[in-house]
């Protein structure tokens, strides 16, 4: 804690000079606009090639209500799900849930001594917008081999609005979410409460029996209660931001098919917290930042009367100054200290780690090229991990036509998570970073045509993007037989290589009788996962594909829109995974379609009433994400809302 206090004492001169230097009005360049405290520093440096942001007006629409269900409807990215309401965690380019960084309002919130997050607790109905990030982003402190999830909230200084949004569904499922915005004059503030349960007591197919007979799920149940405030103040080139969210999360945990119940359980309680203070000059931005994160994990298990609780808190402070010049040329710095605290009946004692980063980019823009070099090291109890550079760019292949050829590539790392380093038993406090390297091509354009016809107007809008990635990761730490435990080791390096297609049309029809809008949207994923090396003797995973890795990935959402009517219609399809090392075993490919239909009637004054209905699985399709974990057959959500 003395450290933590020292670091904001050094921290508060480059707050001090970021607002000396605002008043050099002599340097010769545009004025930077002033901008809302509503995305962080983490969206100012991301410069991966394939990234894709979700208002929550898009979230609501499709009846999403968690990062899980999010990146299973709409991302090119993979979910290991273990059911509804089940563990759920991403695989993003063929690379594992800890290799895929989750923040909160640009805190790390992935579970210190876990190193991911559980994307079933992680509830984006009280979050304003939702990014998703596919690559390696470097000015994240480490673990972003695979890519990014950034939850935030926004901050309006002319909003005011009441929210009151209602959905009954099969299996016993609700949800309730309320929430308040207002704004006066310089003040904002907003809250809001979050109410989900289910009882998950679909029917299934028992396939292990000799004669498989159908059954109820069992010991599934779910509920979720979460609180987010938020309150903000600028006065003149100053904003403050201060916002908080608390889940408390409770679930039963079923067993796999054919086991009888165990009654197990668990409970996970989260508070997250952050202050925000951004600095706007002529030519200077600063931001400054501190964070705390708290999580509780607590399992039960009746059968043998075990109860297992693991604690863990993380306090953060970051600063980011960026520096523009009369040229095209721009400077960003950031430092950041990271103090880390972890209990568990599994470790001796309670362990801390600090981890201090600096960081450093150079950037040039101009109208048709952009071009940048950066660089960072990290510190990990006062021990140098490395020094991690990056490159990235994009050129406007045709003068006057958004046609533009991007690319980058950096060198990050992955550390061993604390139950990597410290569980008993078979903590291995020996290991070393995963390393990585990492790099992206691609195209992008975004055509847009408009026509007028006697009382109509017609706009049609044409984007895509193909981005061709690769990676290398060595030390792949894995847990492996040790005796009569399982211990982590570096034992694989693991290459990713692969294809990444999206495709967005939407045409649009504005008349004195209202307005048509139909759209289409398609993405495509191509991994090629191999295993170049093991340390393991007659290792038969060598050349072939790590577990729970699909090759291919293929989602569609098709919309139509006329009046207050919307209508939508969507699948997912997943590829084969494999269960074992050889590549023996697999699991089929899967796409469970979903359909949507939504009226909104709009008041004069504002106010407006949304209701829909929501069928997931239209076609009834019998299918396991992992193996002897049933998921549910057709099954329907009634949507309602109310803003005022």
């Amino acid at each position: 804690m003395k450290r933590f206090i020292l670091l904001v004492l050094m921290f508060l001169p480059i707050v001090v000079l970021g607002q000396e230097k605002s008043n050099f009005h002599s340097l010769d360049t545009n004025v930077i606009s002033e901008v809302e405290i509503s995305t962080y520093r983490l969206q100012g440096y991301r410069k991966n090639l394939h990234n894709t942001r979700y208002s929550q007006k898009d979230l609501s629409r499709l009846g999403v209500l968690s990062a899980s269900d999010l990146l299973q409807t709409l991302s090119s990215a993979h979910v290991n799900s273990y059911g509804p309401s089940g563990l759920a965690s991403p695989s993003i380019r063929g690379t594992g849930a800890n290799h895929t960084q989750v923040y909160w309002n640009g805190l790390p919130i992935n579970s210190i001594t876990l190193g991911q997050s559980d994307l079933t607790v992680i509830t984006t109905e009280l979050s304003d917008n939702v990014s998703i990030s596919y690559g390696s982003d470097l000015s994240n402190t480490s673990g972003a081999l695979g890519g990014t999830i950034e939850l935030n909230q926004a901050v309006s200084w002319k909003s005011s609005s009441i929210l009151y949004r209602q959905s009954i569904g099969s299996f016993g499922t609700t949800g309730t979410t309320v929430r308040i915005d207002e704004s006066v004059g310089s003040f904002h503030y907003s809250v809001g409460i979050v109410q989900l349960s289910s009882l998950n007591d679909f029917k299934y197919t028992d396939r292990t029996l000799r004669i498989p007979i159908q059954k109820t799920m069992e010991n599934a149940d779910f509920s979720q209660l979460g609180l987010v405030g938020t309150i903000g103040t600028k006065l003149d080139r100053h904003e403050i931001k201060i916002s908080s969210l608390i889940t408390d999360s409770e679930r039963s945990l079923p067993t796999i098919m054919g086991v009888q119940t165990k009654g197990e359980k668990q409970s996970d309680k989260n508070v997250f917290g952050v202050i925000d203070y951004q600095f706007i000059g002529d030519k200077i931005k600063n931001q400054l930042k501190l964070g705390y994160v708290r999580l509780e994990n607590k399992y039960f298990n009746p059968s043998i009367e075990f109860e297992s609780l693991n604690f863990s808190q993380m306090f953060t402070i970051e600063d980011d100054i960026k520096v523009y010049f009369n040229t095209p040329w721009s400077l960003s710095m950031r430092i950041a200290g990271r103090f880390e605290y972890a209990d568990s009946p599994n470790y001796k004692q309670q362990i801390k780690r600090e981890i201090l980063s600096n960081f450093s980019k150079i950037e040039r823009r101009k109208e048709n090229s952009y071009h940048s070099f950066s660089l960072r090291t990290e510190f990990i109890d006062q021990k140098g991990v490395g020094l991690f550079p990056g490159v990235g760019g994009s050129i406007k292949l045709v003068k006057n036509k958004p046609l533009h050829l991007k690319w980058n590539g950096s060198r990050n790392f992955r550390m061993p998570t604390l139950n990597d380093l410290y569980w008993l038993p078979g903590g291995n406090d020996a290991l070393m970073p995963e390393t990585g390297y990492c790099g992206d091509i691609g195209l992008s354009s975004n055509l847009v045509s408009n026509r007028k016809r006697t009382n109509s107007k017609i706009i049609n809008k044409l984007t895509f993007q193909a981005v061709s990635f690769y990676s290398l990761i060595s030390n792949w730490i894995l847990w492996t037989p040790n005796g009569q435990n399982w211990s982590p080791r570096n034992v694989k390096k693991v290459q990713n290589s692969g294809l990444e297609f999206s495709l967005n049309l939407s045409h649009t029809v504005n008349s004195i009788r209202g307005s048509k809008n139909l759209g289409l949207s398609l993405s495509y994923t191509l991994v090629e996962n191999t295993v170049l090396e093991s340390t393991l003797i007659g290792d038969k995973g060598i050349g072939k594909s790590l577990l729970f890795v699909p090759k291919h990935c293929f989602k569609y959402k098709i919309d139509y829109q006329i009046k207050d009517w919307i209508i939508i219609a969507g699948q997912g399809l997943t590829g084969r995974v494999f269960l074992d090392a050889a590549n023996q075993s697999y699991m089929p490919f899967y796409g469970p379609v979903y359909f949507i239909v939504s009226k909104e009637v709009k008041h004069t004054k504002g106010a407006g009433l949304k209701l829909g209905i929501k069928v997931n699985n239209l076609l009834n399709e019998e299918y396991q994400v992992m193996p002897y974990r049933p998921m549910p057959g057709v099954n329907f959500k009634i949507m309602g809302e109310i803003n005022f």
